[in-house]
C-alpha cells in the first residue's frame, strides 16, 4: 500500500504528522479510520474530544447533536449550579488524595494486578510504571510492581509467584514472550490473563503467547519512519546514512523493512551501515560504532545522518561525534527521554526524536484486562483506533522551545487527563468494546 495520509489529532494540536504507507504492514486506509471514528462518535458521547480529519474530509457529528439548543443551554446552567454546590466537597476530596489527583475511587470491583518490567533502568519504562500506579489508584485496586533488572528468569519467577497469590491479572512491560514462556503458560493454566506492553507478540494466547499486546498505534515502525523522514529532510535528502535497530526485538524486522523501503524512495541518500545494537552494553556499542563510521567516512558529506533506534544511546552517540569532531552529522532517536530532549535544547548533534506518552500504555493494558473478564476478544492494535492510539509527538530543534519543557521534564500529551478521563468514563458506563 502506498500513498501519503495526514491525520490531525488533538494530541498533535498544531501540527500535521505525515504517515506514509511505506510498507505492507500499514493496513488501514483513510476511509477505514474515518468510518471507525464516525461509528464510535455515534456510540459514545464521551469520545467527541477525539478530533480526526483527513485533508478536506470531516467526520460528521452524530444526529443527536443537531438541534436541541434550548435544552442544551438549560442543561448547561443546571450543570454549572451543580458544580458550584459540589466544588467545596471536590476540594476536600482532592486534598485527601493529593498524590494521584483522583477525587473518588471508581467502583469497578476490587482487583489485584501485577506489573513487571524487564528493567526500570529505562526512562520510558519508569513512565509506564507511573501510568500503572495512576490507573490502579484511580480504580482503587491493589497494584504490585516488580523490576526484573534485566533478568527474564526473575520476571518468570515473579509471574509464577503472583499466580500463586491468585492475582486477577498480570501486565508485563517490554518483555518478549519467548523469554518468559514458562510464566505465561503457568498463568494460563490457572486462568489468569497476561497482558503485554510495548513488545509485539506474534503468538496467540492459544499458541503460548500473551492474551493481548498493547502496542504503539500507529505501529512502532511507522513512527520510526516519521522521525527518519524528518532527519532525511533535515540533511536535504542527500548524503550517506546509518541506522541502528534491535535485531532481537520482535519489531526489528518490521522496522528494518520499513526503513529500507523508505530509503529506496530517496535516490540521493545512500545507506552506509545498518548496525545491530548490542543490548548487553548499548552505550559502549553505539559509541564505538560511531567512532568507526567517522574513521571510515572522514570527509564532510560522506556521512550526514545517523538514526538511533532508541534515545537511551543518544548521550553516547553525541559524545562520539564530539570526540571525532564530526558535529556536522545529524542524529535522531525515538522515545522522548528527558536527557534526549535536553540534548536537543542544548543544540547538540542530536536534533530530533519521536516522543511517546508511555504513561498511557498501562491504561490500555487495564482495558484489555476488562475485555478478558467480560469475554471480549483483545483489541487489534495495528489498525488505527482513536481510543487505544498512543499519543506521540515529533520533537525537534524547531519546536522544542514552544513546548516549554524544563530540564528533566518529558513531553506528555497536552491535557493528558483526556485519555484518563476517557477510560474511566468508558469503564464506569460498562463500555469495554472499543
Amino acid at each position: 500500500m502506498m500513498g501519503s495520509y495526514k491525520f490531525f489529532l488533538t494530541n498533535y494540536r498544531d501540527e500535521y504528522i505525515n504517515y506514509t504507507g511505506y510498507h505492507q504492514f500499514i493496513t488501514y486506509s483513510v476511509k477505514e479510520v474515518v468510518d471507525r471514528k464516525t461509528r464510535l462518535d455515534n456510540h459514545l458521547e464521551i469520545l467527541t474530544w477525539v478530533d480526526l480529519r483527513h485533508e478536506e474530509t470531516k467526520c460528521k457529528p452524530r444526529s443527536g447533536h443537531k438541534g436541541g439548543s434550548i435544552m442544551k443551554r438549560i442543561s448547561t446552567i443546571l450543570i454549572f449550579l451543580l458544580v458550584l454546590v459540589f466544588v467545596a466537597v471536590a476540594f476536600s476530596w482532592a486534598a485527601e488524595t493529593k498524590e494521584a489527583n483522583w477525587p473518588v475511587k471508581h467502583n469497578l470491583g476490587k482487583k489485584t494486578i501485577g506489573w513487571v518490567t524487564i528493567s526500570l533502568g529505562y526512562e520510558g519504562l519508569k513512565r509506564c510504571r507511573n501510568g500503572f500506579e495512576r490507573v490502579t489508584n484511580a480504580l482503587g485496586w491493589r497494584g504490585l510492581v516488580s523490576d526484573a533488572a534485566g533478568d527474564p528468569a526473575k520476571a518468570t519467577a515473579q509471574i509464577r509467584a503472583w499466580v500463586d497469590m491468585k492475582v486477577d491479572g498480570i501486565i508485563t512491560s517490554a518483555i518478549a514472550p519467548q523469554v518468559i514462556s514458562g510464566g505465561i503458560a503457568y498463568a494460563k493454566s490457572k486462568g489468569i490473563p497476561v497482558i503485554n506492553e510495548i513488545s509485539m507478540d506474534p503468538l496467540t494466547w492459544e499458541e503460548g503467547g500473551f492474551w493481548a499486546s498493547v502496542l504503539y498505534s500507529p505501529p512502532w515502525w511507522v513512527l520510526q519512519a516519521d522521525i527518519i523522514q524528518w532527519g532525511i529532510e533535515r540533511v536535504g535528502h542527500q548524503g550517506g546514512m546509518a541506522y541502528i535497530f534491535m535485531p532481537n526485538s520482535i519489531e526489528g524486522p518490521q522496522v528494518q523493512a520499513t526503513v529500507e523501503a523508505q530509503l529506496s524512495q530517496e535516490p540521493r541518500m545512500k545507506l552506509l551501515k545498518k548496525h545491530d545494537l548490542d543490548t548487553s552494553n548499548m552505550a559502549e556499542d553505539v559509541y564505538n560504532m560511531i567512532l568507526g563510521l567517522c574513521q571510515a567516512y572522514p570527509k564532510p558529506g560522506q556521512l550526514v545522518y545517523i538514526h538511533l533506534y532508541t534515545d537511551t544511546v543518544a548521550p553516547a552517540a553525541v559524545r562520539a561525534l564530539k570526540e571525532a569532531r564530526r558535529e556536522d552529522i545529524v542524529l535522531t532517536g525515538f522515545n522522548g527521554d528527558s536527557y534526549a530532549l535536553e540534548l536537543i535544547r542544548q543544540g547538540s548533534t542530536f536534533k530530533g526524536t519521536m516522543a511517546a506518552a508511555f504513561e498511557k500504555m498501562p491504561w490500555n493494558s487495564v482495558g484489555q484486562l476488562f475485555r478478558y473478564w467480560k469475554g471480549l476478544p483483545p483489541t487489534d492494535m495495528i489498525p488505527y483506533n482513536p481510543i487505544t492510539a498512543t499519543p506521540t509527538k515529533l520533537i525537534h530543534t524547531g519546536n522544542i522551545d514552544r513546548l516549554g519543557l524544563k530540564p528533566g521534564e518529558v513531553w506528555i500529551q497536552e491535557g493528558d487527563e483526556d485519555y484518563e478521563s476517557m477510560y474511566l468514563n468508558l469503564w464506569t458506563k460498562g463500555i469495554f468494546d472499543y
